[in-house]
């Protein structure tokens, strides 16, 4: 027997942001959804928000979540932000992909000993000493996503 859902009349998103814009957009390219009330409740008065992590040309898009369900997501929706076609969800610099640049063992020795140097701290914490002092709770089970090599830990 085949699932049928009706789609809600009203439907209401909260947040502006990537996640809020992005459903808004999927949903308004449904023509299932065509006769619903979609209305996004933001905490700025204007979109976009200006205090967002997604304005500006330093947006971010992240896909770093501890639940699959949001990684999915971000994974799906970053394939239409990507498009810079005029009228796709990239267009018109709603997109701009600033990339990230990683330089890791070459220079990490150094950038470690900055916290020493200026703030006096011993030792960087490790992630299962940041999971006692800052505890999540997740449906999932929390992977450690940033881990320094032991190696650079010992210097």
């Amino acid at each position: 027997m085949a699932n049928h859902r009706s789609v809600p009349s009203d439907i209401l998103i909260i947040g502006g942001g990537v996640f809020g814009l992005s459903t808004a957009i999927a949903l308004l390219q449904r023509p299932s959804y065509a006769e619903a009330n979609i209305t996004i409740l933001d905490a700025a008065s204007e979109l976009p928000n200006r205090f967002s992590a997604s304005w500006d040309t330093s947006r971010m898009l992240r896909a770093d979540y501890a639940e699959k369900e949001y990684t999915k997501l971000v994974s799906e929706a970053h394939k239409y932000w990507k498009d810079l076609s005029p009228s796709a969800w990239g267009g018109e610099g709603r997109y701009y992909d600033a990339s990230l640049l990683h330089m890791w063992r070459d220079i990490l020795k150094k950038v470690l000993k900055i916290p020493r140097i200026l703030l006096g701290v011993g030792d960087i914490p490790s992630p299962s000493m940041t999971s006692k002092s800052c505890p999540t709770k997740t449906r999932s089970r929390r992977r450690d996503l940033f881990q320094v090599p032991a190696e650079i830990m010992a210097t």
